[in-house]
């Protein structure tokens, strides 16, 4: 028995594709559409398979994105399909197609990689830091709604090809100036968010798609399915939030009104509410909203200089860090930052460190969305209160990181 790991070619595909539906609870069906989103999705240069002489028993790969940071945007390696056989576990087969993976994009000149934990307990010792965070929300529209119709804003119901049309059409405009967010390319759309394939409805509805206009243009959309269900009591349908998303406001009050006012469905559930969206500060009684948290966007920093001075800050100031990696050692070093008019000039130093933090840590505070104070209280970081204090002055930011999907 030979345990290797490498990059697949075409002819191992079929059994990579095999391989990553089982582990993730799936069949492997011969579906022209299915095919036709995993070819587009995954790349055999990018795909890590760990074989057990010519038979596959680990899986990894990932996406080419481009991750909105403060004030910019930054090249990121989307790392996804991650599994290791149960027959295999605990032979260090996820440690290898790792370090293949962070090795390939630093030599692609990827200085960030992120990804969706299905565990929370595996990817930190890698150098992830959790960096933003999921909110679901639910709540029934028989004890609380959200007040309306918004003035000067109407809404449409859409076939599925316009309603995809408006969205490709505003994402970007709704989504400016967002960190943790990234660009759909065309094939991501067709293949990822349009796609109405009976596999992924859980027993709910076809797409349903809703748009907003106002002054003759279109400013908003909402998708989502339905799941209707009677009981004793008369209809007690689920309404499931996929993406609500506009460029006003007013839109996104008036959508948000539509949800809340459908038929049959009184039971909403949204699973990824943005930290700052209206919802909680409209509806009428806020404390029937529901709530869980778990975490979201996961960040690995691969070039510290390149990744600093990729983000813009809102606050000038020098600071000097000691970034440790135990996994790609040549990442560690003592790094500093001097921004000036809200760019960063980074370099490596010898300068006495004014904090000490993995790089875990360095990639959960980069998009702005997780205090360096609340880190140095929990013991992820060091430093002195003054320094973890303008540590979190400089990396800041005004809008609140979200990430719009799992990957």
């Amino acid at each position: 028995m030979t345990l290797d790991v490498r990059f697949v070619t075409e002819s191992d595909i079929p059994a990579f594709r095999r391989a990553v539906v089982r582990a993730f609870g799936a069949d492997d069906k011969d579906d022209p559409k299915l095919q036709a989103r995993w070819d587009a999705s995954f790349k055999p240069e990018l795909c890590i398979g760990a074989f057990d002489d010519d038979r596959l028993v680990g899986t990894f790969s990932s996406f080419d994105l481009e991750l909105n940071v403060p004030g910019g945007s930054a090249p990121m390696a989307g790392t996804t399909i991650v599994s290791v056989m149960p027959t295999h576990r605990r032979r260090g087969l996820l440690s290898r197609m790792m370090h293949v993976h962070l090795r390939q994009a630093i030599d692609r000149r990827q200085p960030i990689a992120g990804l969706w934990a299905t565990e929370h307990g595996i990817y930190r010792r890698f150098g992830y830091g959790v960096a933003n965070t999921v909110r679901e929300v639910g709540f029934d529209t028989r004890k609380a709604s959200v007040p309306g119709p918004e003035a000067g804003v109407s809404l449409r119901t859409v076939e599925a090809d316009e309603g995809a049309a408006v969205a490709r059409s505003i994402f970007n405009d709704a989504l400016a100036g967002r960190p943790g967010t990234y660009d759909r390319p065309d094939w991501w759309w067709t293949h990822r968010v349009e796609l109405d394939h009976p596999e992924f409805r859980d027993g709910k509805s076809e797409h349903r798609w809703v748009v907003a206009e106002a002054d003759g243009e279109r400013v908003g959309y909402v998708l989502y399915r339905v799941k209707l269900h009677w009981d004793s009591a008369g209809p007690n349908g689920k309404l499931d939030v996929i993406e609500v998303l506009a460029t006003t406001d007013a839109a996104e009050r008036a959508l948000w009104h539509y949800i809340s006012h459908v038929d049959l469905f009184p039971n909403v559930f949204c699973w990824n509410l943005p930290e700052d969206s209206v919802l909680p500060w409209i509806i009428d009684n806020p404390r029937q909203l529901t709530y869980a948290m778990w975490d979201g966007l996961w960040v690995r920093i691969l070039d510290v200089a390149a990744a600093l001075q990729s983000r813009t800050y809102m606050h000038d100031g020098s600071i000097v860090i000691q970034v440790a990696d135990d996994y790609l050692p040549e990442v560690s070093g003592v790094f500093a930052v001097e921004i000036t008019g809200g760019s960063a000039a980074v370099e490596r130093s010898d300068q006495t460190p004014d904090i000490l933090l993995d790089v875990a840590e360095l990639g959960s505070i980069y998009l702005g969305g997780v205090r360096a104070g609340q880190l140095r209280r929990a013991a992820r970081l060091q430093g002195a209160v003054e320094a973890v204090a303008e540590l979190e002055r400089l990396f800041g930011w005004s809008v609140p990181s979200w990430t719009q999907e799992i990957f």
